[in-house]
Formats: C-alpha cells, sequence, structure tokens
C-alpha cells in the first residue's frame, strides 16, 4: 500500500486547482487582532506600531524571503545553504512529508526538495503577516512552488506557510533570526458553514459579473453592460483597445454573446480591497470557449475590477464597475532531541477536549483558548484568520455535532523559547459522522504556538495560543527517506525517561494514527473535501 501511495505522492501533494492558474494569494491583515473583544465586549483600539516594531517585523519578513531565494536557487550545496537557516533544535512539517522532522532528518527533507531542479516561487505568490514578541516572532502567509515535470509542464502548489524564528546573539548574512519552528501546508478548501468576512458583497459583485457574462440569454450583452458605471473603463480579454461607453457595449456585444461561454469549475479565485465606498477586486478565472472542431478552449486569465458603492442595490448587488481589466495569464518560465513539556502539552490537550465537548457554548469555550491577537489556519479553512474570522471558524467547527478525536491519535513534540513563548507540534486525527452513516476520519498535523499567561485559566491552564496552523496530513514522496525515528522503531527503540517523549518513541505511532490515504477527505491528498460543502471565502484584505 505504502509503495502505491508514495508513488503518488507528487501528484497528491498539489490540490486539483493547482493545475489552473492559482490566484494570487490575498494580502494579510498587519495590524493588531482583538479577539475576545469581539466575543465579551469592545475594547479600545490597539496603539499604533512603534518605529522599532516596525523595524524588528521587517527584519523578520526578511529572514523569510531569504529562505524563500535560498531554497530556490539550485546551488550544488544548497540542501546546506538551508539547513544552516534553522536552529540546532529546529522542528519542520514539510510541505510533501507526513513527518515531523528535526536534526538528520531535517537534513533530509532538504537534500530532497531542495534540490529539486529548477525549483521556483511563484512571482508575486508570497504574502506574509509577522508577529513579534521580544526575541520570538512568528511570519505566517502564502508562497506558491513552481516544479518542472518531466513531460516540461510546470506544476504549482500553493501553501501557506508559519515560521517561528528566535533572534541570534549575532546576524547571519545580515539575517537576524533562525527558524526554530517551520509549517508548511498546501491550501485547503473550506467548507461552506464557515462564513465570509466582509468583503462577501464585493466579491458576490464579481461572482454576479461572471455568471451573468456566462448566461447565454438573448440580451446577455445588455445584461453585463448595466454591472457597469457609466464612465467604466475596459481592458477586455481580448481587446488590444482600452474601452469605454459604446465601444465597451461593442465588446460585450462580442464577448458575451459567444455561444456556451462558461467558467471553468474551480477556477475563479479573489482577492478583495474595500476602501470607504470603493473597492479592488483581483484575482483569476478560466474561460472555456467550444471551438468549431467540437474542442474546448480554456482561456485562463487574471482580473481587476475596482467598483464604486451604489446608491441603492441593482438585483442585490451592491457595486458597480467603474474599471475592469482582464488579461491572459503570461507563461511562466521553464527554468532536533524532542523535549515534552508538561504545561504546554497539557494545555494543547486541553484545546483537543473543549473542541470535541460538544457543548452548547463550545464555539465561545474554544475561542477563549487564544490570545486576542492569536492567528489561526484552521484544518479546513483556506484563510489566516484572526479576531471575527476566528470566531466564525469555530462556530463551524468546534459545533459539528458529534465531532471526536481518534483515540491514539494524539501525538507532540514541545519547544520552549525565549520570553515565555513555546511550540507544541504533532498529530491528531479527527472523528465526525458522515451524512451517508460510518465515521469520517480527517488526519492532521498541528504546530501550536504559545505565550505564556501572566495567571492560570480556572482550569489551570497556563498558556495562550498565539498562533494554530493545523493541516491534512501530505503524501509523501518516495525520494524521502523514511526519518530516523521509524528506523529506530524498527530495531527497537531506546525507552524515554518518565515525561518525555523522545522522537524514536513518538514518530512511529504517528505512521499508525495518522492514517494516511484512507481519509475520506481526499484520499492521499491534503485537501480536506467538498462533503463539507465547501464555498469559497473572501479572505483576510
Amino acid at each position: 500500500m505504502r509503495a502505491v501511495l508514495v508513488a503518488l505522492a507528487l501528484v497528491a501533494i498539489a490540490p486539483a486547482s493547482a493545475f489552473v492558474p492559482h490566484r494570487a494569494p490575498r494580502a494579510l491583515k498587519a495590524q493588531p487582532l482583538n479577539l475576545l473583544a469581539n466575543i465579551f465586549g469592545s475594547k479600545a483600539p490597539p496603539a499604533e506600531p512603534t518605529a522599532d516594531l516596525i523595524t524588528q517585523k521587517e527584519s523578520v519578513d526578511t529572514a523569510t524571503r531569504h529562505w524563500c531565494s535560498t531554497v530556490t536557487s539550485g546551488a550544488e550545496d544548497n540542501w546546506q545553504r538551508v539547513v544552516n537557516l534553522y536552529a540546532k533544535d529546529a522542528k519542520l512539517w514539510g510541505t510533501v512529508s507526513e513527518d515531523l522532522r528535526g536534526e538528520q532528518d531535517l537534513i533530509d527533507y532538504f537534500k530532497f526538495f531542495a534540490m529539486i531542479p529548477g525549483l521556483s516561487l511563484k512571482p508575486g505568490s508570497y504574502k506574509s503577516d509577522v508577529q513579534v514578541m521580544g526575541d520570538s516572532a512568528i511570519n505566517s502567509g502564502y508562497y506558491t512552488f513552481e516544479i518542472p515535470q518531466k513531460d516540461g509542464s510546470i506544476k504549482a502548489v500553493p501553501a501557506r506557510f508559519t515560521f517561528v524564528y528566535r533572534k541570534r546573539e549575532e546576524a547571519l548574512d545580515g539575517i537576524e533570526w533562525e527558524i526554530v519552528n517551520h509549517h508548511s501546508s498546501a491550501v485547503p478548501e473550506q467548507p461552506d458553514a464557515l462564513s465570509p468576512v466582509l468583503e462577501q458583497t464585493v466579491d458576490a459583485a464579481t461572482r454576479h459579473w461572471c455568471e451573468t457574462v456566462t448566461s447565454g440569454a438573448d440580451n446577455n450583452w445588455a445584461r453585463v453592460c448595466a454591472l457597469y458605471a457609466e464612465d467604466a473603463k475596459l481592458w477586455g480579454t481580448v481587446s488590444e483597445d482600452l474601452r469605454g461607453e459604446q465601444d465597451l457595449v461593442d465588446y460585450f456585444k462580442f464577448f458575451a454573446m459567444i455561444p456556451k461561454l462558461s467558467l471553468k469549475p474551480g477556477s475563479y479565485k479573489s482577492d478583495v480591497q474595500v476602501m470607504g465606498d470603493s473597492a479592488i477586486n483581483s484575482g483569476y478565472y478560466t474561460f472555456e470557449i467550444p471551438q468549431k472542431d467540437g474542442s474546448i478552449k480554456a482561456v485562463p486569465a487574471r482580473f481587476t475590477f475596482v467598483y464604486r458603492k451604489r446608491e441603492e442595490a441593482l438585483d442585490g448587488i451592491e457595486w458597480e464597475i467603474v474599471n475592469h481589466h482582464s488579461s491572459a495569464v503570461p507563461e511562466q518560465p521553464d527554468a532536533l532531541s524532542p523535549v515534552l513539556e508538561q504545561t504546554v502539552d497539557a494545555a494543547t490537550r486541553h484545546w483537543c477536549e473543549t473542541v470535541t465537548s460538544g457543548a452548547d457554548n463550545n464555539w465561545a469555550r474554544v475561542c477563549a483558548l487564544y490570545a486576542e491577537d492569536a492567528k489561526l489556519w484552521g484544518t479546513v479553512s483556506e484563510d489566516l484568520r484572526g479576531e471575527q474570522d476566528l470566531v466564525d471558524y469555530f462556530k463551524f467547527f468546534a459545533m459539528i455535532p458529534n465531532l471526536n478525536l481518534k483515540d491514539g491519535s494524539y501525538k507532540s513534540d514541545v519547544q520552549m523559547l525565549p520570553n515565555d513563548m513555546a511550540v507544541n507540534s504533532g498529530y491528531y486525527t479527527f472523528e465526525m459522522p458522515n451524512p451517508e452513516g460510518g465515521v469520517k476520519s480527517v488526519p492532521a498535523r498541528f504546530t501550536f504556538v504559545y505565550r505564556k499567561r501572566e495567571e492560570p485559566t480556572p482550569e489551570g491552564i497556563m498558556w495562550d495560543i498565539v498562533n494554530h496552523h493545523s493541516s491534512a496530513t501530505p503524501a509523501q514522496p518516495e525520494e524521502l527517506k523514511p526519518i530516523l525515528a521509524k528506523a529506530k522503531h524498527a530495531v527497537g527503540a531506546r525507552a524515554s525517561p518518565p515525561g518525555v517523549r523522545a522522537a524514536s518513541a513518538f514518530l512511529p505511532e504517528v505512521l499508525i494514527c495518522s492514517g494516511r490515504g484512507s481519509s475520506d477527505f481526499g484520499g492521499s491528498s491534503p485537501r480536506p473535501v467538498a462533503a463539507l460543502h465547501l464555498k469559497p471565502k473572501v479572505l483576510l484584505a
């Protein structure tokens, strides 16, 4: 079975949407968050960041960009150059590895990943959001890897990341931070039940345009033109001219009347910015146009819609288009020694017990475990969430009826950081009732970043969650060697001291409990499925 899974690994790691042009990930919010204020009442607005904090955030972002440029540099000793960016006690959840890796296992990962010929980062795909806490820092965001295939094509692997940094005593090549924990995972789909953020109305306007232009109605050109302001300007996908007024009408008398024009399912991706009564939506869509020979021509394009708020909604749409630029997508060039700290582990186990408790107010009980400035990459959400968006996630996820954690699936590995910070990395497998009967298993890997509370909670929990990244367990390429802990397990692992879970004891059990490839959420694919009725959500702008 493993041989079959690993043979499919490089295909499985990339979600289906990775094989069509993927949207440039949305820009992430950088301001401080006030989660508990949204739950329990209003609070004073956060203070403006100081110049020193801004400089520190920039230095953290520089460290992450340096990692990106290093891992894709193609140097002969590239794996060594990448490994040098990690602390000696660093832990890694690699994008294409099912294992939590440290020491030699981390090196083995980059001997594979950093040496992929022609590996590159998609231009414009890197977006980040930095949190600085003294001599520790977190950078959460998106990047999209591009991997050349044997047939000459390029495979895009959109992913989301969490880097946890510790300040170096001395800068290395100008970089002030070393990586102590790195979690990279494929971007998942998202359940319908998760509410979109405030930018929903703008996204709805763009989706309405897409539905209208492909509706095939007899008067379709007029219905599309009605969505534009009188002073609107258009760069059409298939026109070399900037068009307005009658020229814009003439364009849609052609384009909107193409017989059986359609939008490729799953190709629409968007990123919304709202500025008062104006808004911008940038993204991707792929048109499908029937040809005379019966074939379908796909026209992948990227768009920018600029909107102005209407005085009154039209067919429920609150925005009119004042500028629309649609262009074909251009071609791309070919070219650890583990230590288990009981109080941190207790905080994570408490989270697991709370999220699966089934209480009437369960979402609020879970949200209370997060710091005011917390960030969340949810297992079944493609969005980086904070404040109300984090609350909305748990109003869905923590309220799933009979949500459960599979017995024996929880395994963890704790790291202690400066400034009363800690990281817990590990595995858990969620179980939820399947509407068709039986139980659906969702194996996942997690990274919790904690900050110590001034006072324990009534339950005795000493840590606040400041960053939480949970992702479905990916399949693993056969080129990646089994990690050393598995080899040790094969010949008999040494017993760990009481209260300490050594890597050799921790990781072999993970393979058993993770159930790779058995999940109904996409089999060996890292994506959760549309069985939860996933719908796109306009993300943090």
